[in-house]
């Protein structure tokens, strides 16, 4: 029998090969869609929402402002992650009841499991409410030693005030020899940290302890406190607080006609508002840092490059603690392929050696980190580092 090519026999060979042709495409996009995710069909990456109670109004704005650039220019290197993240941002002002009212809220009305944080005594109020409903919280700033036993799901990016407190007080006893320092701290659970830490140092390393006292968030008038350190024949004076406090602390002392030597802790010195404040009476202030701009460590270069190009500045090392916390919960987040915070969290535990933009960051089994620690001073009205 013969088969003759008519034009109804070409249209059906036609239909025939374009539906083979068609079949064969679909199969293709499956498999290749199978190969590179392991699933016959893509989903949508998953989202990983941060809160962050920071102080964006208030006597530690600038502070905000530092924690807000550094999860800013996070976010902008995660765009490739496995993950999408978003943040969600309350203000504390600097108030820890507010900020447990931030964190409820975060909680019970956006649903998140993952929060950021600034100042030890916000951390200490919210750090209960974290570990009854295991939320996971990363503090960039935080220094109070009673933060180490906060809980589990409590880690922090920054050094504690012992390990401060260990590697200064050694400088300034040497310094000093035989003379008295006072000491002035914010009251706050990070001051009354201070303040216990370097008194017990100090007189470890053989130094003598003269006034202690502290001081109100707000305050900015310290000249009560200054004529007394004086009577008391202190020859010089640690400040812990922050840049606000400080400056203020050295004009009046300038403008009192007294003549003190001044150490500060490393939140209390290197931001733009005390050298405008301050002027040349802050001249020679020396002062502790965990973070060293200098640093030749290439991802820390990184991020100060990066950070310069898009603030025209150079960074702090706050700022570089809260890149690190989003950047650390995403490479957990990688690493156990999950948004689930609990297994996030028994990941951040065996981090070791993680080379961030605040240096190098292990986390030992209470979510503490060890830094190296500079010595730095204000010269020529900069920041710069003396050892």
């Amino acid at each position: 029998m013969e088969y003759s090519i008519t034009p109804e026999n070409r249209r059906k060979s036609i239909y025939l090969l374009s539906g083979l042709l068609i079949l064969v495409v679909i199969m293709a996009y499956f498999l290749i869609n199978f190969l590179y995710t392991g699933n016959s069909i893509r989903t949508e990456k998953e989202t990983i929402e941060l809160g962050a109670i920071i102080p964006l109004t208030g006597t530690s704005a600038d502070a905000g402002e530092f924690i807000t650039r550094g999860l800013s220019l996070a976010l902008d290197d995660l765009k490739d992650s496995d993950f999408n993240y978003r943040l969600i941002y309350e203000d504390s002002q600097y108030d820890p009841k507010i900020a447990v009212d931030a964190l409820n809220k975060l909680i019970g009305v956006d649903n998140i499991k993952f929060v950021t944080d600034y100042a030890s005594s916000i951390t200490l109020a919210l750090a209960p409410i974290a570990e009854k409903n295991k939320i996971l919280l990363i503090d960039p700033a935080s220094q109070a030693d009673t933060i180490t036993h906060a809980g589990d799901y409590i880690f922090r990016t920054q050094t504690n005030t012992m390990q401060e407190a260990e590697f200064f007080s050694k400088f300034i006893t040497k310094k000093i020899g035989n003379s008295r320092i006072a000491l002035l701290a914010v009251n706050t659970d990070y001051g009354q940290s201070v303040i216990e830490d370097y008194s017990k140092k100090i007189k470890e390393f053989g130094g003598q302890v003269g006034l202690i006292q502290k001081f109100d968030a707000k305050t900015t008038d310290f000249r009560t406190f200054l004529t007394k350190a004086s009577e008391d024949k202190s020859n010089y004076i640690l400040i812990a607080g922050n840049a606000k406090h400080s400056a203020p602390i050295i004009v009046q002392t300038k403008e009192l006609g007294l003549d003190f030597g001044f150490f500060a802790t490393s939140t209390s010195v290197e931001r733009a508002e005390f050298l405008s404040m301050a002027g040349e009476a802050g001249e020679g202030i020396i002062y502790a840092y965990p973070y060293d701009s200098s640093s030749k460590d290439k991802a820390q270069q990184y991020y100060s490059k990066k950070y310069n190009q898009k603030y025209n500045s150079t960074n702090e090392m706050i700022s570089a603690n809260a890149y690190d916390v989003l950047m650390l919960i995403n490479f957990c987040a990688e690493k156990t392929k999950s948004t689930d915070q609990t297994k996030i969290k028994n990941c951040l535990y065996t981090v070791k050696d993680y080379d961030g933009a605040s240096g190098v960051i292990s986390f030992d089994k209470n979510g503490d980190v060890e830094k190296p620690m500079i010595i730095k001073t204000v010269r020529n009205g900069k920041f710069v580092k003396v050892q």
